[in-house]
């Protein structure tokens, strides 16, 4: 597994830290590298899939959806668009045996992946009066997954001593979510939540061990599962949230331009959290 830094491009600044003189992104900076992105049929995850593959990595797409096409395209497609492998796993992230065939299907066929991105997971939005237990349990299950997954995908990472884990969070981790322009439930900033402090605790947990693990906050993000439903969500950017926005995102955190980023939530809102 290359390291995210040429040790020859590396000096001393006057702190006595070794630091690099460089760091391009260039197409290549994640060839050789395979992706496990959870959700990766629509939306997000395969905004997400399609970039990674776009700048070299080979991705294994874990979703409970089967990669049917959007907007005439599956998610495979995109991927071999780019030259990249491509490896789908149909699976529920929330079951534990499901998992466990996903990551063994994805070594023996694609090999030991060195990034994850956690982005499988659904919102329901009901007010709490209108709240069930089988909404709280569909929302629970993407905070399951982020647990399932680095569960079983860091210690991989571990023995390569190299790994780059993004977790999807939101912004109603930090607000509530309950009076934004689109209420999230309770169940999915608790979810979220969740998610979010899971990450930090992988952090700081495994930061020896040249594994980095960061999220991302996102509000309102326009794709075919809520089309139409964001468009009074404009950001003080002016816009509303696309995937490609979260999609880059990841990119920067998982390329060589973030090797000493770890344990941080970037949000990835257009402003809207500076309106709590």
């Amino acid at each position: 597994m290359p390291g995210p830094i040429n040790q020859k491009k590396m000096t001393t600044n006057d702190f006595g830290v070794v630091a690099p003189l460089s760091l391009p992104m260039s197409p290549e900076c994640l060839e050789e590298q395979v992706a496990i992105v959870t959700g990766a049929s629509s939306g997000i995850g395969q905004a997400t899939a399609r970039v990674l593959a776009e700048f070299g990595a080979d991705i294994v797409n874990v979703d409970v959806q089967s990669d049917e096409k959007t907007n005439g395209v599956t998610t495979g497609d995109l991927v071999e668009r780019a030259d990249s492998r491509y490896l789908f796993v149909q699976a529920d992230v929330s079951d534990e045996s499901d998992v466990c065939h996903a990551v063994k299907l994805s070594i023996e066929q694609m090999g030991v992946p060195s990034i994850l991105f956690c982005g499988a997971g659904t919102c329901d939005r009901s007010t709490l009066p209108d709240s069930t237990l089988d909404g709280y349990e569909r929302d629970m299950a993407s905070a399951k997954g982020v647990y399932l997954f680095c569960k079983h995908v860091i210690p991989l990472m571990e023995s390569k001593h190299y790994g780059r884990v993004v977790v999807m969070s939101s912004i109603s981790a930090f607000n509530g979510g309950a009076n934004a322009q689109i209420p999230s439930g309770m169940y999915y900033a608790q979810a979220k939540g969740a998610a979010d402090a899971g990450s930090k605790w992988c952090a700081k947990k495994y930061a020896q061990a040249g594994i980095n693990v960061n999220a991302i906050a996102a509000s309102g993000v326009e794709h075919t599962g809520v089309a139409g439903k964001c468009q009074h969500t404009i950001s003080p950017l002016g816009r509303v949230c696309q995937p490609e926005d979260v999609a880059v995102t990841v990119l920067y955190l998982v390329s060589p331009m973030a090797h000493f980023i770890t344990g941080v939530t970037l949000f990835v809102d257009g402003g809207h959290h500076l309106d709590w």
